[in-house]
């Protein structure tokens, strides 16, 4: 089976018919004499609304599980308690570095939306710079939390031991402390306390206990942030097809990156000038335009790629040796081709002129014969 990066996504964003708000990439598997198309998208796509109709186009789909989903933290859950269970997947990246992450996964089966679905938990040795960030700030807005909390309660009284054990707990409860270890001392101290109005003569004062909370706390050690860290790189990724593996999932979910890629160099100056459309229904079509082209030439992508899996490096003009051409250099090669017009007796065409050699080995890569002749259509 190839994998769906032999057929890269094309995104559909802004398709109002199809998803509102949100964009989804379709990549192409091809199976035996036929293709399927998946469905692929982040948060967005597990939702039901979105789900009901990808259901109704007859595709499968593969997302991301929301955070905010109870069925993550289960599915979480249940994973790190089957230490065991994990496979390792290695790395993704074509160009493998010191510190291209490495990924593992786990296989579980459940449901979602009281419909079958197949659940891969991965955990990634990379954290992402943006949730590292986040975990140190929690620790430390916590840390200065519970300073202040120690303070305010400190300059509190009370008259038993349970009624400050109880404002301990509930400070505690409240501010939803997690990383530090808090241990409450209580203090006994006994004041006297004189009746109001005038004193007797021998009057003495009444004797009261009082008592105040003192906070001792601990910071978070090394294996609990480390715990954190091992929570805040996993995630959940979910799909229809239930005959799908955990390392072929992660590859479908992470060629997303080829559509913003995509997306990017299509909208470039270069590429698309500034133009005006008045009507509404005018930039919709345009829209399509633009993806039929980028569709286009992400196919023409892969069919290069393609024969090139058993072929030596493109040699570019520049001196560059290319095993995986883009788009850009596809385009720019062909860009070099002359059409000139040909004409015996009263037959005129439109021919490829000045091919060179890069060009042609691009040419036949895509199965356009050199010869190939544009016939001149005397209507105009």
């Amino acid at each position: 089976m190839k994998t769906p990066t032999s057929l890269p996504p094309v995104d559909l964003a802004g398709n109002p018919d199809l998803f509102p708000n949100t964009g989804i990439a379709l990549a192409t598997r091809v199976l035996a004499d036929r293709v399927n198309w998946l469905a692929v998208a982040d948060d967005i796509l597990p939702w039901e609304p979105a789900l009901t109709k990808v259901r109704a186009l007859g595709m499968h789909w593969l997302g991301r599980l929301p955070a905010t989903f109870s069925l993550c933290n289960q599915l979480k859950d249940h994973a790190w308690s089957r230490e065991d269970a994990w496979i390792e997947i290695g790395v993704l990246a074509a160009k493998r570095r010191a510190m291209s992450a490495t990924y593992r996964a786990q296989t579980i089966d459940t449901t979602l939306y009281e419909q079958p679905v197949r659940a891969f938990v991965y955990h990634s040795s990379a954290l992402d710079k943006k949730k590292e960030h986040t975990l140190q700030r929690a620790i430390t807005r916590e840390a200065q939390t519970v300073e202040k909390l120690a303070k305010k309660l400190a300059k509190q009284v009370f008259h038993c031991v349970e009624d400050a054990a109880t404002a301990s707990d509930q400070q505690v409860r409240t501010a939803k402390i997690q990383w530090h270890d808090i241990t409450p001392t209580m203090t006994e101290q006994v004041v006297l306390r004189r009746p109001r109005g005038r004193q007797k003569a021998g009057g003495e004062p009444t004797p009261i206990t009082l008592y105040t909370v003192q906070w001792h706390w601990t910071a978070p050690d090394a294996d609990r942030i480390q715990q954190a860290r091992e929570r805040q790189s996993t995630f959940i990724l979910t799909t229809s097809d239930q005959t799908s593996d955990a390392a072929t999932a992660l590859r479908a979910y992470k060629a997303q990156d080829q559509d913003e890629h995509g997306f990017r160099w299509m909208k470039s100056p270069i590429h698309l000038t500034a133009f005006f459309l008045e009507k509404p229904e005018r930039v919709v079509g345009l829209g399509y335009v633009l993806l039929l082209a980028l569709q286009f030439a992400r196919f023409m992508r892969a069919a290069v790629r393609q024969a090139m899996a058993d072929q030596p490096p493109l040699a570019l003009p520049d001196g560059r040796k290319i095993s995986n051409p883009s788009e850009r250099v596809i385009l720019d090669a062909l860009r070099t081709l002359w059409v000139e017009r040909r004409e015996v007796g009263d037959v005129e065409w439109y021919q490829w002129t000045h091919v060179k050699p890069h060009v042609w080995r691009i040419l036949e890569m895509l199965r356009v014969p050199i010869e190939h002749r544009f016939q001149w259509d005397e209507s105009g």
